[in-house]
């Protein structure tokens, strides 16, 4: 295969060979590109064998392989059009739009049904021209006018539709408008030659191979244009989808952007219907509405995203926003620049209202007698040891002890047995005062912690208990009774379990003389 009158078209053509396959592989590193990199495939795959074909027509030597040649160049040009059609249906979604893929594919009849009527009912024939080998077809006068570019019109109406059907600008925007500026060239280079051609005013030339350079041109600053942007397009999704409420501030306080969460969550004033635009410049405060937490909390807060301070602020607020109180964590971090001055600040608000709610219940159920409702045992316990000191003295312990509890379960069961539980727990809690903790001791058994409490006020409590449970019953069916003991610790030294000892030791003193007057 000997080469010869290696011209300017053929290094042209090699170049545009060369700028389809680069292009065909620069798509697959992106993105967007990968789910239609079919069509984009078979477009570059097709541009390259044209334009490679030319390329060696141009310069090749032999009459049979300049026929084969011919033939390759002939196919591809023609599928091309097709392939670009399906490029931009992919590339625009449409194929999301019920445009299924056996739809698409059906538009690849169009140039098999032009081949085969190219080889039925016309002639190709190889002839030397001043350029190189040309070939000379009858049906082919008809593929420009007829085909190309009818086709290129199509794929301009489709971008410009795309096009005007977005309002607003952005990155997918732009490499749509280089998009079509590519296609608008490559048709009004394919009309303009088909016109000169038609009166002889230009030689034959690879018209294909030229026109089609600058599509493929504005096509890779298109996929440059989204891959330059697509790392903005992910922050900017990133921002706007995250479930928890972004605020960037600047380093005064003010507010420069904040995502759509915080309508979303009511955390801000403003609604779904009003423009963001509006809060922009104002104070941070100004656009969260009203703060219930702790004042100085809230001031705090403020006040950090005014600071010079480089560490992260992390703390809680409770707002309030449509008659909803909601509690946030937020964690506030520095933005810097490369000198590392504080540019302004990013503010990360999540919901833990229900995680709040979650934690109360805990924390009450770790204290707090499920039954009755009373503090329980470890509570009492702790609390015993933080008033141990001179400052809480006199402190007085009373002991408590239901009588006839067993009986009750025995003859009524269980159920009616905690309903005694409870009703005696009432009586206690009512006959104390407020600062005075009362406690479920275990099954039948209370404990009553009366700080600063001497002795005679312990015993105007107990017998505040008494006149409380005397003569109560519970369905009219079974009495109430509690025994009752104290012990008061006076002086420091005294061990508060020894106190507790003598206070239920009185108790049981208290339970058998009531026995004994039963007996008797």
């Amino acid at each position: 295969m000997n080469l010869q009158n290696i011209n300017f078209f053929t290094i042209f053509s090699l170049f545009v060979a060369a700028l389809s396959l680069y292009a065909g592989i620069y798509s697959v590193t992106i993105r967007p590109f990968r789910n239609h990199s079919i069509s984009f495939a078979i477009f570059s795959i097709v541009t390259f064998i044209a334009s490679l074909s030319t390329a060696l027509s141009l310069s090749i030597v032999n009459i049979f392989y300049a026929n084969w040649l011919h033939y390759l160049f002939m196919f591809s040009s023609i599928v091309a059009p097709v392939s670009l059609l399906i490029l931009i249906i992919d590339f625009l979604g449409y194929k999301h739009q019920k445009i299924r893929n056996e739809y698409k594919n059906i538009l690849y009849l169009i140039p098999l049904s032009i081949m085969s009527s190219i080889l039925l009912f016309g002639t190709i024939e190889v002839v030397p021209s001043d350029i190189g080998n040309q070939f000379s077809v009858s049906l082919m006068k008809f593929f420009g006018p007829y085909y190309l570019t009818p086709m290129s019109i199509i794929v301009i109406f489709i971008l410009s539709r795309e096009i005007y059907k977005r309002k607003k600008l952005n990155s997918s925007i732009s490499s749509i408008i280089i998009l079509l500026t590519g296609n608008v060239i490559y048709t009004i280079g394919q009309f303009v030659y088909q016109i000169l051609l038609s009166r002889s005013i230009i030689p034959k030339i690879p018209s294909y191979t030229i026109s089609v350079a600058p599509l493929f041109i504005f096509l890779l600053i298109s996929l440059f244009t989204i891959k330059t942007s697509i790392h903005n397009i992910t922050l900017a999704s990133a921002f706007e989808k995250v479930q928890d409420c972004i605020l960037i501030t600047d380093n005064k306080g003010s507010v420069l952007e904040f995502n759509n969460c915080f309508m979303r969550e009511n955390v801000c004033v403003l609604n779904k219907n009003e423009d963001k635009k509006v809060f922009r410049g104002k104070d941070a405060i100004d656009l969260i509405p009203t703060i219930i937490s702790d004042k100085s909390k809230s001031k705090q807060f403020f006040k950090f995203l005014k600071s010079s301070s480089k560490e992260n602020y992390t703390g809680s607020l409770a707002i309030k926003g449509n008659d909803k109180i909601q509690t946030y964590s937020i964690i506030t971090s520095p933005i810097f620049d490369k000198r590392n001055y504080i540019l302004g600040r990013i503010s990360i608000f999540r919901d833990i209202t229900r995680q709040k709610k979650y934690e109360k219940e805990i924390e009450y159920l770790s204290f707090h007698d499920k039954l009755t409702g009373l503090y329980n045992r470890l509570f009492f316990d702790e609390e015993l040891k933080r008033i141990d000191d001179k400052r809480h003295l006199p402190i007085s312990i009373i002991m408590a002890d239901i009588d006839g509890l067993k009986h009750v379960n025995d003859k009524y069961g269980h159920t009616k047995g905690d309903q005694l539980i409870i009703a005696a727990a009432g009586i206690l809690k009512d006959a104390c005062r407020k600062s005075d903790i009362v406690s479920r001791w275990g099954g039948d058994e209370y404990v009553v912690l009366l700080p600063k409490t001497s002795k005679e006020m312990a015993e105007k409590t107990i017998d505040r208990i008494k006149h409380a449970y005397n003569g109560k019953n519970l369905d009219n069916s079974i009495r109430i009774s509690i025994s009752l003991g104290y012990a008061t610790k006076s002086k420091i030294n005294q061990n508060t379990s020894n106190i507790m000892m003598m206070a239920d030791k009185d108790m049981y003193k208290n339970k058998n003389e009531k026995k004994k007057n039963i007996s008797a």
